[in-house]
């Protein structure tokens, strides 16, 4: 059997090379609207429509608790009680073929400055995220949800 001349071996796209990218930290923020607990989100920096966590990736000189802290101060001006609590950890794909290691905290509101960043932020309690129709992706319903759950169960120190 011959091939025609012209034959050219495809890509396989299906299996495109993974590299692993910087290290990343993500920042729960909670507080108590009277009884509502509610968490902060801050508008998405690439689609201003999303609705995402604060976070980023760690420099050289920090590890990502460092790195969400930092990146929460930037994105929305808020800062959290020195007691942040590990909650989760994932792989983040944001673009191209990198993956980032994520580690996802979850931290009590402690007050707010002027943040370097110009973003929207929003308190909103877990039913107003899950009844909107705000843009908020799947993934972080389900990292509030799970934070939620850790602050009813006392998992993590309330305040």
């Amino acid at each position: 059997m011959t091939k025609p001349a012209d034959h050219k071996k495809l890509p396989d796209t299906d299996h495109e090379p993974i590299r692993l990218g910087r290290a990343r930290g993500s920042l729960i923020v909670y507080r108590y609207t009277g009884d509502q607990l509610c968490f902060l989100l801050v508008s998405s920096r690439r689609r201003p429509d999303r609705l995402t966590l604060p976070g980023g990736k760690t420099r050289s000189d920090e590890d990502t608790r460092q790195a969400a802290i930092r990146e929460t101060l930037e994105e929305s001006g808020v800062y959290t009680a020195p007691n942040v609590h590990s909650l989760d950890q994932y792989l983040h794909r944001k673009r191209g073929p990198r993956i980032h290691p994520t580690d996802t905290y979850l931290g009590y509101y402690a007050g707010r400055i002027t943040p370097r960043e110009p973003r929207e932020i929003y308190w909103l309690s877990l039913e107003d995220i899950e009844s909107s129709q705000r843009n908020i992706p799947k993934p972080i319903r389900k990292q509030l949800r799970q934070a939620a759950q850790a602050i009813r169960d006392r998992a993590v120190r309330v305040g």
